[in-house]
């Protein structure tokens, strides 16, 4: 017989912690009272011992290691939801991910010991709280009750892509992807204190060195958590007046939203629309709800996708396949169809469905590798179309708003409602001491095109990135304004010049910088760089590092055209490996001729950008906080 305690058991099942006490009480009491009866006196003493404290007394220690995410889908009654608002209040968040079950351990034990007034809370736990932006109100109920705060930050998660700062491999002292980070929360008399301490390296170093003993005589960095984000990571915020100054992405405009999210990109996506319309033909056959098409294209229910029930109430529509970027530089056909598709995020994309319409893709938050999620697209577009990873979730802010999706280009070409809101367009017409005009008042002298290249210039200033790299991995990022009209219109340019090649709309495109060499109808195998080559036969290599060349691949690619990356993707290495086992027809070899000759454009105009900044003046000089003249 076996007797215990699960945190479900108590309110989080029964709606309030009295009626979780009283259920124990009654169905656990006769189960302690049948032990003597069977030999167990001691074992049956010590059990009614706890249970006396768990259902009469307060916790002054829990420790543990809670389960890490269900995505809220568990655990959902009245009691522990009431707690978790302490953590989502003031929040203005469109999405709120604070519903998995390590977070209401956390708010339970918080809570619990709160009501004691002294305690120590420890637990292992998913490391996304630490400094996660929706998680900011739990930093700061977490704060306001512990007085001694230590966190030992573990890594190790793939869906950041961590990098060991030290060099080498860090690895997961878990089979997860998530990281991993032991929380330490003390409450008692004496003064706030916050500490850090970062474990990188391989899981065999980890767990040795823990085992050891040096969590003990680690050295810790003193955090000083403060609003708005009381981050439990050490953060570097300069200058910070300078950047607060700069014009909030999502004060510019008016309509912006997350991409497309399928739940079921295996099933929704395809390279080609007829492989795609045969495909949704099965789909809604009989056979789409039998093996293997089932199990293939797992056409089944989820905890947050009723697929089956949506099936049901849709039928196949050869409209509804349309072309979407995937990822950068890869477009797919999707069947987008409202009713059935997951999250469509309609709103925004009706305005680039049949259009000549341009939107800016970017990021809430960046991944470690920093920010440089910018592109563009005249298409539809996908939630990770520029982030690699589930919490930089892409988001499409379009430049025109269509009324009539019926005929999208005349609306576009005679209404030209802009995207960009009122107050921007003022306060860009006032600092740079332009009148406004037309019925959407932008500057005298501008266009819609002109203003958005700006932005996208901006955006991929190496300057920019650099400078304000800590504040543009927690939020949208923000555009600095020049009071200087001949920057401007250099820097709106040159924007325009990367818009063209992201598009793949540029003239330079048509003239190859590399060569294709090897066999005519070649398959995608291994893809690795090497002596200004991408292979894509290459043989097999140790850590990395390739012995020899491959046969088959495109010649004339520098190692920074091969390296460089559009949010998460190394480009140049991410095409070729989602097309592996695939042969490359002459149009795909085409298509990545002019990847290339994109990215090494794009390498030079960052450069470029940087260099008309500094003969401005440079950073900050060339860019002024949005003073508005009496100009009108």
């Amino acid at each position: 017989m076996k007797i215990g305690l699960k945190l479900h058991d108590t309110g989080y099942r029964f709606g309030t912690e009295e009626r979780a006490r009283i259920y124990l009480t009654n169905a656990l009491e006769p189960k302690v009272k049948q032990l003597p009866q069977i030999g167990f006196d001691a074992l049956a003493h010590e059990a009614a011992s706890v249970n006396e404290i768990k259902w009469y007394k307060r916790f002054t220690v829990i420790i543990g290691n809670p389960p890490y995410s269900n995505f809220g889908q568990l655990n959902r009654n009245p009691f522990i939801l009431g707690l978790l608002d302490e953590y989502k209040r003031g929040l203005d968040e469109r999405k709120i991910n604070l519903d998995d079950d390590f977070i209401k351990f956390v708010r339970f034990s918080e809570y619990s010991i709160a009501q004691t007034r002294i305690g120590i809370l420890s637990f292992i736990t998913n490391s996304s709280y630490l400094d996660g932006v929706t998680h900011r109100q739990m930093r700061a109920k977490l704060l306001s009750t512990f007085n001694y705060i230590e966190v030992l930050n573990l890594h190790g998660s793939t869906q950041r892509g961590e990098v060991n700062p030290l060099g080498g491999v860090d690895e997961n002292v878990f089979d997860i992807m998530q990281g991993v980070a032991v929380g330490l929360f003390a409450l008692s008399e004496g003064e706030q204190v916050a500490r850090y301490a970062d474990l990188w390296g391989s899981r065999k170093k980890k767990f040795g060195l823990l085992s050891g003993g040096w969590a003990r005589s680690a050295v810790c960095e003193r955090l000083l958590p403060h609003s708005q984000y009381y981050f439990l990571t050490p953060k570097t915020f300069t200058p910070r007046t300078e950047y607060e100054a700069a014009i909030p992405l999502t004060d510019m405009f008016i309509s912006f939203q997350n991409g497309i999210k399928t739940d079921r990109d295996d099933l929704f996506f395809a390279e080609t629309a007829p492989v795609l319309a045969e495909r949704l033909k099965t789909f809604y056959s009989a056979d789409g709800i039998r093996n293997p098409f089932k199990d293939e294209f797992r056409v089944e229910n989820s905890s947050s996708y009723s697929l089956l029930e949506r099936r049901s109430m849709t039928k196949f529509s050869a409209h509804a396949i349309k072309p979407c970027l995937y990822r950068p530089f890869d477009v797919r056909f999707l069947y987008y169809k409202i009713g059935l598709t997951s999250r469509p995020a309609y709103n925004v994309m009706r305005h680039m469905l049949g259009s000549q319409n341009i939107g800016l893709l970017t990021c809430r938050q960046q991944a470690e590798l920093g920010f440089q999620h910018v592109f563009a697209t005249r298409l539809i577009s996908e939630c990770c179309s520029v982030s690699l990873k589930t919490r930089e979730i892409t988001s499409l802010f379009p430049l025109y708003l269509v009324e009539d999706d019926s005929d999208a280009q005349q609306k576009l070409e005679e209404c030209n409602r802009v995207n960009f809101s009122a107050p921007f367009l003022r306060k860009l017409a006032g600092v740079l001491g332009l009148k406004q005009r037309g019925a959407n008042s932008h500057p005298t002298g501008l266009t819609p095109e002109d203003i958005f290249h700006y932005i996208y210039a901006v955006f991929h200033s190496p300057g920019y990135r650099s400078r304000y790299a800590e504040f543009l991995k927690i939020d949208f990022p923000r555009l600095p304004l020049t009071s200087n009209l001949a920057l401007f219109r250099e820097l709106s340019r040159l924007g325009g010049e990367l818009v063209a090649l992201h598009l793949l709309e540029s003239p330079k495109l048509d003239k190859p910088i590399t060569a294709f060499i090897g066999l005519a109808t070649p398959i995608v195998n291994r893809v690795a760089w090497t002596e200004d080559t991408v292979w894509i036969d290459a043989p097999a290599c140790r850590r990395g590092a390739l012995q020899k060349p491959g046969s088959i691949g495109f010649k004339g690619i520098p190692e920074e055209v091969w390296n460089f990356h559009i949010g998460g993707y190394q480009v140049c290495h991410k095409w070729l490996k989602d097309r592996k086992g695939r042969t490359l027809t002459a149009e795909d070899i085409a298509h990545y001729h002019k990847i290339v000759i994109a990215l090494s454009e794009t390498i030079r105009l960052m450069a470029e950008i940087d260099e008309v900044i500094e003969t401005h003046g440079g950073w900050p000089a060339a860019f002024q906080p949005a003073t508005e003249s009496t100009a009108r």
